[in-house]
Parts: C-alpha cells; structure tokens; sequence
C-alpha cells in the first residue's frame, strides 16, 4: 500500500508538471468523450501559541503544504460522465474517484468513491472556503476527509426562468472511509434535502439544507479500542441556511452525532453525544487594480462539545479574517486569519494566526 501511495503521488506530481508545461494548449485530447484537467496548490503558514499548542506544551510555527491535487472530469457521452480527483499531500491520496449516470430527467447517480452528502462545509471544497480551517464542528463530526466509497442518488428540482429549488440526495454507503475495504454486511445511510422554496428574484441566494446519517460508529471509546464495527450505531444530523449574494456572505450551521456501541463480553456499552454550532459571514468590496480585484473581511463565531455528558469540555472560538482575491475569483488568493479560542474549562493559551495562498487552474 504504501509503494501505491507513493506511485500514485509521483503520478500526480509529473501530470501536474505536465499540465504547467503545457499551459498554452487550449484543447485536451481523451480517447472518448470529453476531457477537462483542473487542479490547485495551497501552502500555508500557521503560528499557534503558548501551551497545549497542536497537541505540544510551547508554541509551534510552520510552513505545510495543504494541498497539491488535480481533477480530471467529463463525459463519456450525453448520459454518463467521470470524476478523478487526487490530492498528493493527502493520505490516501485518492480523494475522489466516481462515475456518473443522467438517463434519468433531473437525476444523477454516481458510484465509486465521493463527498458523502453531509454538512454544507464539509461538502465545499477547499479552494473555495470562506476561512482557511473549517469550523470546529465539522471537524469533529463529519468522517475522514468527508468521503466513503457506495452510491448516490441526486434528484435536482429547478424550475426554467424561476428562482426557487429543490435537490435531494441519498447515498448508500460502506461506511469505512475513502480507500477502504468493508469489514461487514450493514451499509450506512446519508440524506440531504436542499432548497429555496421562496418565489422572489431577491432571495434567489438563499438556501436551506438539511441532513441525516445513519450507521455504524465511526468513533471508539479510547479506554476500549478494541471495539469492532458494527455492533452499535452512530447517527448524525444537521441543518443550514445559507444566503450568497454578490456582495456578501451568511452562513450558519448546526451539527450533531451520537454514537452508541453494545456491550460485548470483554466490555460496557457506551455512549458519546457531540456536537456544535458557527456563524459566519463576509462582505465583498471590489478593488480597481487588475492585481487585486477583491478584498473580501470575514468573520465567524463558533461553539463545539466533544462530549456532553462530560463538564468543563466545550470550545468555543471567534475567528477573524481577511481574503484578498487577485483575480476576483477563487483561482488565486491569499487568506488571513486569527482565531481566538475559549475553552468551559481551564483557560489554554493556544490562539492562531493563519496564512494561505493558493492557486487553481
């Protein structure tokens, strides 16, 4: 595996040297159907403070990569289509790898693995996040990387020359994470319901989403880590409203988990019940110079529970920012951010101050 995962890096590497050299050519050839090459590059610094810092008692200061990912997609003909997304910083580095089928009016279905269709954040790809870190929340209750291998169905409700909405999609899947073999029988169950049933051209921005998963745990008892798939059941839920405008940005999400594991002969049964909420919004303010086109203030507030049966665990952050759009849209920017954390508990010097640049071709 590990040999593959180095392939696969080295791959993706040369392609995108490839694709830098050849920057100029306008039409990419595919054997069949249609070929279209995407990718991005984002570095970052980060500077965390005083004590319990990334998991260390002083502060840390470094430079990372984020991400070096390319994406291939398109049609194979008028009905079906493909998606290809490797990230070679990422372990593993497969992200995304599905095909499509649209026979079906106003329907798409997709196997392989993809983005489970849960949390509006997490479901946003990373060169197009508001802020450089998604929320507490998110981290904490959404799955590796936010993908699984199964299939999906996404049905699309968009009625010509009106403003409002609909989209549901189901997805059936292993629930083992991206790369990853099932270890049993029982298949995990994600929904999302999307829309803006609203008539009025003036809230043609506003969306509201909600979401539902059922399966197995995903998360152990860390005094008893023998505990095996299957035998409990983790169910998770949550909701967003979401408006976009031209100019700004509002957007907030609530998400929650609860995880139950039976009791076996070796151990008790357990329970953990997480969960948390952000707020976040931006205003756009266009600049005259063609190097700099937009300068986009950001701001959001957040509060996490990694356990709420436990006391004095609850986070709660405010995070401010800046995003400085040198194109005027997400293909090359610089984003800045400080984040202030609070802990119920004893007070941790640990606030962070990011850096990201990124380009996306």
């Amino acid at each position: 595996m590990r040999h593959a995962r180095v392939a696969i890096s080295l791959a993706a590497s040369a392609l995108l040297l490839s694709a830098g050299a050849q920057a100029d050519v306008n039409v990419v050839h595919a054997d069949y159907g249609t070929l279209t090459i995407a990718g991005y590059a984002i570095a970052r610094y980060t500077y965390q403070y005083g004590e319990n810092a990334a998991g260390f008692s002083t502060a840390t200061s470094t430079f990372a990569l984020r991400s070096a990912s390319i994406i291939f997609c398109g049609d194979i003909f008028k009905y079906a289509g493909y998606n290809v997304y490797v990230d070679a910083v990422a372990t593993p580095a497969l992200m995304d790898a599905y095909g499509t089928f649209k026979a079906i009016p106003r329907t798409e279905i997709k196997a392989g693995q993809f983005l489970v269709p849960f949390s509006r954040e997490a479901y946003t790809s990373t060169s197009k996040l508001l802020f450089i870190d998604r929320s507490l929340a998110a981290n904490g209750c959404t799955s590796a990387l936010g993908r699984d291998v199964g299939v999906q169905a996404e049905f699309a409700l968009k009625p010509e020359g009106k403003p409002y909405w609909g989209a549901l999609a189901a997805a059936g899947l292993n629930g083992t994470g991206p790369n990853a073999a099932d270890d049993n029988t029982a298949k995990d169950l994600a929904l999302r319901l999307a829309g803006n049933p609203l008539p009025w051209e003036a809230m043609k921005g506003l969306t509201a989403e909600a979401y539902y998963y059922l399966g197995k745990p995903s998360i152990y008892d860390p005094t008893a880590p023998t505990y095996e798939w299957g035998i409990g059941d983790e169910t998770k839920v949550g909701g967003c409203l979401a408006f976009d405008h031209a100019r700004f940005t509002v957007q907030t999400e609530y998400l929650a988990l609860a995880t139950k594991l039976a009791a076996n002969a070796e151990h008790t049964a357990y329970e953990l019940k997480r969960g948390g909420l952000y707020a976040g919004a931006s205003y756009k303010q266009p600049l005259p110079w063609p190097w700099l086109q937009q300068l986009e203030p950001c701001a959001r507030w957040e509060t996490y529970d990694p356990d709420r049966d436990a006391p004095d665990d609850r986070t709660g952050a405010v995070t401010g920012g800046v995003n400085l759009h040198f194109d005027g849209g997400h293909h090359c920017k610089l984003m800045l951010n400080y984040q202030s954390l609070r802990e119920e508990g004893p007070a941790v010097d640990n606030d962070k101050i990011s850096g990201q640049f990124q380009v996306r071709f």
